[in-house]
């Protein structure tokens, strides 16, 4: 299978994946502005072109499989492309820029069934899905979820694409509160909606010591307040890409009958689950290091096969999460989302 990466940031992250397959290919890697980066990975993982033209070149390489990992604002031109050129459109979260841009692209991706997914790779983890099917088998009453997603991996960072509001759309809440919007939509399939939201955004010196309020550049720390409007239900969470010594997810449901408490580590996956019983017995299982290659869903997606569990990700799937995105961000600065006509 043919195989085009756009984009050599966290791109080089989908090469380490794709090249432990031997079903893939890598033919392309396209970059938008630094060759350099690009020819160093296409030398590290054997790829045997590099490009700046993925509109043009995708459809002349046969491409089968398109990696889209751009910046968000770019995601509209190159799906198109990929899915022209009759290649599956994977894309990195979120799926784009705008509420607007996303409503697009799933309407784009249902033209085209079984050829497009979202990277919501946190849906394969085991404990995840263990998560999952104690819920499928109920905690009671549910009460509360709590979800936070803290990492430090902006700390003392130079100027990017990232803190620019027309890029990326978003800051902390694209590059990690999707996540725990899709985990939330995906675990507990409720009708959420964020019904309030807190932002900041701060400037660092180069070392990352000094902290100050900075305008005009993409959130660095998030607190949104979500409700079930049928139960009255209420979910929390909270982010920061700013945070000291932290890398980590933690999700606890709270319900009548028990309580879940998860933590999953970001470097290794490692995690830990927790099982409060009403009763006053509690269970914790353990789980190692766990990759999260996301790309086992995706083949077996493209050979034809079901996804019962719902692994991979769809535009609509991206949609809903974009939507709360959308929701915290207008929530934060208190003006109604720009929701499409």
């Amino acid at each position: 299978m043919r195989v085009a990466v756009l984009g050599c940031g966290f791109g080089a992250q989908h090469l380490d994946w794709l090249s432990q397959h031997p079903e893939f290919d890598l033919d392309t890697l396209f970059y938008q502005h630094n060759r350099e980066r690009a020819v160093e990975l296409a030398n590290r993982y054997g790829i045997a072109s590099v490009s700046a033209d993925p509109v043009g070149e995708l459809s002349r390489r046969g491409i089968e499989l398109a990696v889209i990992v751009t910046p968000p604002d770019t995601r509209q031109a190159l799906v198109r492309a990929a899915l022209d050129a009759g290649a599956f459109a994977f894309v990195d979260k979120p799926l784009s820029h705008s509420l607007e841009s996303a409503t697009e692209l799933a309407a784009l991706a249902a033209g085209a069934p079984q050829r497009c997914a979202v990277n919501f790779q946190w849906r394969s983890h085991p404990a995840v899905r263990e998560v999952r099917d104690q819920l499928a088998v109920g905690v009671g009453v549910l009460h509360r979820v709590h979800a936070s997603f803290y990492h430090d991996f902006f700390r003392g960072q130079q100027a990017s694409w990232r803190q620019q509001p027309a890029s990326a759309g978003a800051g902390t809440l694209g590059d990690q509160g999707v996540h725990l919007f899709d985990l939330l939509h995906w675990l507990i399939p409720r009708d959420w909606s964020a019904v309030a939201a807190q932002t900041s955004t701060v400037r660092q010196d180069p070392d990352g010591q000094r902290l100050e309020p900075a305008a005009g550049r993409t959130e660095d720390l998030a607190e949104v307040w979500l409700q079930e409007p049928e139960s009255g239900c209420l979910a929390t969470v909270s982010l920061s890409r700013l945070v000291c010594g932290v890398r980590a997810i933690e999700f606890e449901v709270q319900g009548s009958d028990r309580t879940l408490r998860l933590r999953l580590e970001a470097d290794d996956g490692s995690a830990e689950l927790t099982t409060h019983g009403s009763d006053g017995t509690s269970k914790t299982a353990r789980y190692g290091p766990t990759s999260l290659d996301p790309y086992p869903p995706l083949l077996a997606v493209m050979a034809g096969k079901q996804d019962p569990d719902g692994l991979l990700a769809s535009f609509d799937d991206g949609l809903r999460a974009q939507a709360r995105l959308a929701e915290a961000v207008a929530l934060a600065a208190r003006t109604p989302p720009a929701l499409p006509s």
